[in-house]
């Protein structure tokens, strides 16, 4: 199977959707922005081929994210990011606390995986876990958060609401 993609020339190669398009594996929605594994040697334009960055095909599937809490690949770890911020499951909310708790950020990063995961939790998931299930998440990550700076706006969140 590789040895005919390579006499083809056909290699996936990661991108990013600059039009809106159906995945060729899932059927699902690809927005502007999204993740994608492209097929080269297949010309110019869209891909009959072209599917979601695993694992992308998730909100349309059903199939399980999980956030690996030792991994240092911070690209990976914002896609998954993205992919989870679509998923509305206690188990999505989950995976996102854990990404809140990392440490894989840089200190100079304009926008930190773990803020952002964390300001999700706070602005995003009110309707489906309520505010005391808001709380408990946010609590949890004050408790268990490897950033000294997360911990303390997970603590200053707490404060303005108790």
């Amino acid at each position: 199977m590789i040895s005919e993609l390579i006499k083809l020339k056909i290699m996936p190669k990661i991108a990013t959707a600059r039009w809106p398009q159906k995945c060729s594996k899932c059927d699902g929605e690809i927005s502007y922005g999204d993740s994608i594994v492209t097929y080269t040697g297949e010309g110019k334009g869209s891909s009959k081929k072209t599917h979601h960055q695993f694992p992308g095909c998730a909100p349309f599937t059903g199939e399980v994210v999980y956030v690996d809490e030792e991994s240092t690949d911070i690209g990976d770890i914002k896609h998954r990011l993205r992919i989870l911020k679509r998923i509305n499951t206690d188990w999505a909310v989950n995976e996102i606390v854990k990404i809140a708790k990392m440490d894989i950020s840089s200190s100079w990063d304009e926008e930190p995986v773990e803020f952002v995961a964390l300001e999700h939790i706070l602005l995003g998931r009110e309707e489906q876990i309520g505010t005391a299930g808001v709380l408990r998440k946010i609590n949890d990550i004050s408790l268990g958060a490897k950033r000294e700076d997360v911990q303390i706006e997970a603590k200053n969140i707490l404060r303005e609401f108790l």
